[in-house]
């Protein structure tokens, strides 16, 4: 028979059992949610440097669109979601936030065929780089790009990024010339450029640096696809930043030139040039009927 005293200790010793475990278990959960949004958190990195890295810093200021240091405290994680995965869909639906960014910044960020998983771990490693540890390091965007700022731009610098985006000097690589697309209200662009996407006159003014990052590594499908296989090179990037940099701070007065005289007196010109050689082509053509010229020998042989 068991003594009262062994009892007591018997019962103390399963209570600090009880006691131990949980606290095993305590310290194997934490250590599993610790692993899991540091995976969440890396694998949010990944996809934040290819998709969101070309418009957004964090913690480095504005650029195409918001600084996203503590994006999380400014609005919830469903609207986060809802918000990246589209943009146009919650403007269109007339949600207050996202058409006050759009009036802020101009642009509308561009569909991410991102999941709920995926957009998750992306606020998660914004969220660890928004840490005061983190803030004593800014992400940096692009090391290359920001070696020389846009300050520093020259005169030849800006004439030699309208040379680039009038095509009258080639890309390197052989890209499209950027008036292909857009316009600029610049005196010296006789043209003003093209309709296909949006008038890049008050472009710099909108995204300070960030016309550098986008023109570098293009967020828009179009584009993206138009220099995957011809990308700018780093001086182009410069250069071309630089001349929108130049039509945003002194911009002419009125409005971009229309091309419709241009192409109107074009025409007209053309039109006069063939008729011309019409004419000089059929100056030596026969001007009487195959009938005339046999009739003419018959009266001569009478």
């Amino acid at each position: 028979m068991e003594t009262p005293s062994r009892q007591i200790a018997e019962t103390l010793g399963s209570s600090e059992r009880k006691t131990h475990f949980k606290k095993v278990m305590t310290l194997v959960v934490g250590a599993a949610s610790v692993f899991s949004l540091g995976a969440a958190a890396q694998d949010g990195e990944t996809i934040y440097n290819q998709r969101c890295a070309v418009c957004h810093s964090i913690g480095g200021g504005r650029m195409a669109g918001p600084d996203l240091k503590d994006v999380h405290s400014r609005y919830s994680e469903g609207w986060l979601i809802a918000f990246t995965q589209s943009a146009k869909r919650m403007i269109d639906a007339g949600d207050a936030e996202a058409k006050k960014l759009l009036d802020e910044y101009k642009v509308v960020m561009p569909d991410q065929n991102l999941s709920e998983e995926e957009v998750k771990a992306v606020l998660a490693y914004i969220k660890s780089k928004s840490s005061p540890a983190a803030a004593e390091a800014p992400e940096a965007v692009d090391d290359k790009l920001k070696e020389r700022s846009l300050a520093e731009a020259t005169a030849d610098d800006a004439a030699s990024g309208r040379r680039l985006f009038t095509g009258g000097k080639r890309f390197r690589n052989g890209g499209a010339s950027c008036v292909s697309c857009h316009a600029a209200n610049h005196p010296e662009i006789g043209f003003g450029g093209g309709k296909l996407a949006r008038d890049l006159t008050d472009s710099y003014a909108r995204m300070q640096g960030g016309v550098k990052s986008i023109t570098a590594s293009p967020p828009f499908p179009s584009m993206a696809i138009a220099y995957r296989n011809s990308p700018l090179t780093e001086d182009e990037v410069f250069q071309v930043a630089a001349f929108l940099k130049q039509t945003s701070e002194t911009p002419p007065a009125g409005s971009a030139p229309s091309s419709l005289p241009y192409f109107a007196l074009g025409g007209v010109g053309g039109f006069g040039v063939v008729l011309l050689l019409l004419n000089f082509v059929w100056a030596k053509r026969k001007t009487l009927s195959t009938k005339q010229a046999i009739y003419e020998r018959q009266t001569k042989s009478i």
